[in-house]
């Protein structure tokens, strides 16, 4: 009986939040560009303490940055509440910036990074607004393959599907089946990109802010498997019609010996996602508890290192 009242609410929230989005989306879509970014910028300032999972953010953010007071804390928070508002209202915007209207213009810094011919894999967080950064690498390259995570809501992750359809990326679920077409179109030259800085259960640990922490080996081993580049990937919003994307330094796998190359190459992309995060904290959107196996030392000495408590269910480790 329990059991079948939670389904039925959480059936009907999941109705409530569809129908806020569709409403969300509709105003987004009928404003021009610039105003639907800062229509959604207002609407993550005034809402985001409700929709984002503020206790992780906040915890995150003491782990990363142990030297900041309360006050700075929640400045970072509001820019991060803010900065997912734009992301949102941005997506049914996708279009414009693939297609060069509205006054969009992407910039890419970095372009001799790229190799001269074959895949790569690229990597970045969610930082500013990652999804135009897939519509840049899509123009440069012809298409690529990007893989994504559901958010948990069937109708809202449809209608975030709808927009992303107009980026020229070809979006994959993550999970076991979509490794083969990762493979296959790799081999055929196709490169991928993926967000790599939230949790996962399973891969080598690395160092993220000077603390453990578990990161996925994917990129490594695809780049071990087909002798590519990992190249790091992060953009800045100038304006809303204005995004500049920064390639970074690849990481080659020949540069490593082969007994070291996944743990060393892993540890190098997590190393530049951290450089990136430190230049821009207050467009990190780390609503997930990065790091699972300890309790932070807050600025006030509140906290103790301690262990957590639950378990994690097993995943994929990307």
């Amino acid at each position: 009986m329990l059991k079948k009242g939670k389904q039925r609410r959480t059936r009907t929230g999941g109705r409530i939040i569809g129908m806020l989005s569709s409403v969300f989306f509709a105003i987004a879509r009928a404003l021009p560009l610039g105003a639907a970014s800062n229509f959604g910028g207002f609407v993550g300032r005034a809402l985001g303490a409700t929709f984002m999972k503020d206790r992780n953010i906040a915890r995150n953010l003491a782990i990363a940055f142990p030297d900041l007071s309360v006050t700075e804390r929640d400045r970072l928070m509001a820019g991060i509440a803010d900065n997912l508002g734009r992301v949102i209202a941005e997506m049914p915007h996708l279009e414009a910036f693939r297609n060069n209207t509205q006054n969009t213009r992407i910039d890419i810094e970095g372009l001799d990074h790229l190799p001269k011919s074959g895949p790569s894999v690229f990597v970045g967080g969610h930082l500013s607004n990652w999804e135009v950064g897939v519509v840049a690498l899509c123009k440069r390259l012809g298409g690529l393959n990007t893989l994504y995570s559901p958010i948990g809501a069937p109708a809202v992750d449809r209608q975030l599907q709808f927009f992303r359809a107009k980026t020229g990326a070809n979006y994959l679920e993550r999970n076991r089946s979509s490794l083969r077409a990762i493979h296959d179109d790799m081999e055929a030259g196709r490169s991928v990109a993926m967000l790599i800085d939230q949790r996962v259960a399973a891969g080598p640990t690395v160092t993220f802010f000077g603390r453990p922490a578990l990161a996925s080996s994917l990129p490594a081993r695809l780049a071990m498997r087909y002798s590519v580049p990992i190249i790091p990937v992060d953009g800045s919003r100038i304006t809303p019609h204005h995004f500049v994307i920064r390639l970074h330094q690849p990481i080659r796998p020949d540069d490593y010996p082969a007994d070291i190359q996944e743990q060393a190459m892993t540890q190098a992309m997590m190393t530049a996602i951290e450089n990136i995060v430190r230049r821009s904290p207050d467009v990190w959107f780390c609503n997930k508890a990065r790091w699972r196996d300890t309790v932070p030392t807050t600025p006030e000495g509140s906290e103790a290192e301690a262990p957590l408590s639950g378990t994690m269910t097993a995943k994929e480790e990307f």
